[in-house]
């Protein structure tokens, strides 16, 4: 394995410098190590905060670890990082999504119909803002994507495929009014009998189905 195609950690002791580079490169940005270890163990690189940078603790971690000294600005910062020989950080960034289980009175699940692509059928949902919780983030496209308000309940799953990660929430419905025009992303909407879905569907949604039977929180890495 080269260089470039490990994750990489960059380690910073200032939180507004963290906070900085987290948002140029779409990095996670991480205050507690046991949450780093697990990521960086599935391939994807972040930001973290260690207030005694000499002695970080994370030499022992399968990715390339680049320390960035006290008082650098965001500047320095950058020409320190991409000094790293055979890197390009921005190959790197980990793309982080949130989808929803939304049913209604009937026991319908709501699925929104893509207009691009293969035009799956799929969960509401959608990408990670910066510093935007995964529970907010799900809510949001939910009400982007389907015109309904919805409130996060639970995490049922997390599932990861190289530089993706995906958080399926179970959530409830409180309002709003179903959407009625369409746009390049979104062909339509529907309420479905979970046992009888339309194809042609995200196969995400058949595993996702299956995990929930087991009554348990699955993570899955592919």
């Amino acid at each position: 394995m080269g260089p470039s195609e490990k994750p990489i950690l960059l380690i910073v002791s200032e939180v507004e410098l963290g906070r900085s580079l987290a948002e140029d490169f779409r990095y996670p940005f991480l205050h507690d190590r046991s949450h780093v270890e697990p990521l960086v163990a599935q391939g994807f690189s972040c930001v973290t905060v260690v207030e005694n940078i000499e002695h970080h603790g994370h030499e022992e971690l399968a990715c390339i670890v680049i320390v960035l000294p006290d008082h650098h600005d965001r500047g320095t910062a950058h020409q320190h990082i991409y000094g790293t020989p055979g890197l390009d950080p921005l190959k790197l960034n980990a793309d982080v999504g949130t989808f929803a289980w939304v049913t209604n009175e009937k026991g319908q699940v709501l699925l929104v119909h893509q207009a691009y692509g293969r035009k799956l059928w799929g969960l509401p949902g959608g990408e990670l803002y910066i510093f935007e919780s995964p529970s907010a983030a799900v809510e949001r496209e939910v009400k982007e994507e389907t015109g309904y308000d919805v409130t996060a309940l639970d995490l049922l799953a997390v599932y990861g495929r190289r530089q993706h990660l995906g958080f399926y929430f179970g959530c409830s419905l409180v309002g709003g009014n179903p959407r009625e025009t369409w746009d390049s992303e979104i062909a339509g909407i529907g309420w479905f009998d979970p046992a009888d879905l339309p194809q042609p569907r995200n196969p995400a949604i058949d595993l996702f189905q299956s995990d929930m039977a087991s009554g348990k929180t699955q993570a899955r890495f592919f």
